[in-house]
């Protein structure tokens, strides 16, 4: 985030704050993308929980974007009730993937989105 504020030699203003944000969550859309099709490669232990943990990640950010990247206002968070309604999804998700779900198929997706945002960022192949 340091380069993206690079021109601030003082406190960074709201507005310079808000356009960072703005930022990093675009470049956040991708990793969970990237992650989110990986997931299924997971020990099946684990994949639960990085499900939830990336909803309810995501949902910070939907609630950060709707209040127009104002994060020096208030704090973005879930509640309690969304949580369980986001981990339960999670959960849903997650039975569905172990019936259905190509981890051949899978993993070539996430190769390639985490490809792209290589490249995207500036790191060659």
């Amino acid at each position: 985030m340091d380069r993206w504020l690079a021109s601030e030699r003082r406190a960074p203003s709201a507005e310079s704050v808000r356009s960072g944000v703005q930022r990093i969550l675009a470049v956040a859309d991708g990793y969970y993308d990237a992650g989110d099709s990986g997931i299924v490669a997971l020990d099946r232990d684990a994949r639960l929980a990085v499900r939830a943990a990336s909803s309810i990640y995501r949902a910070i950010g939907t609630r950060i974007r709707q209040w127009d990247f104002r994060v020096l206002d208030k704090r973005a968070r879930v509640s309690a009730v969304g949580k369980v309604g986001l981990f339960s999804r999670a959960a849903l998700a997650d039975m569905m993937n172990h019936v259905s779900g190509s981890l051949e198929a899978s993993a070539t997706h996430s190769l390639g989105i985490a490809k792209q945002l290589l490249l995207d960022h500036g790191v060659s192949s």
